[in-house]
């Protein structure tokens, strides 16, 4: 089921494990976000978007599973190497 995301919403998916594991990700892109939310794959929450345990599943049982390290986190947006105030 992993190939049939976008693969923008698999990278945000991905992100959002990451951040679950307590790595340090780009900015999730809130498009993909609500998309993967009304998939069920994903939820707002008052800390921000979280990745349910249906999330989880679907990248244990995809080929990227477990990505070697979190080197390939491709920010969403072109000025997201810019200081934020």
């Amino acid at each position: 089921m992993t190939a049939a995301l976008p693969d923008r919403q698999h990278l945000a998916l991905r992100n959002l494990a990451r951040k679950n594991a307590g790595e340090e990700v780009g900015w999730i892109n809130i498009a993909d976000a609500i998309a993967l939310a009304e998939a069920g794959l994903c939820r707002r929450t008052a800390e921000g978007w979280k990745i349910t345990t249906e999330g989880q599943a679907l990248l244990a049982v995809g080929p990227d599973a477990t990505p070697p390290d979190s080197s390939d986190v491709v920010p969403m947006f072109a000025n997201d190497a810019k200081s934020r105030d």
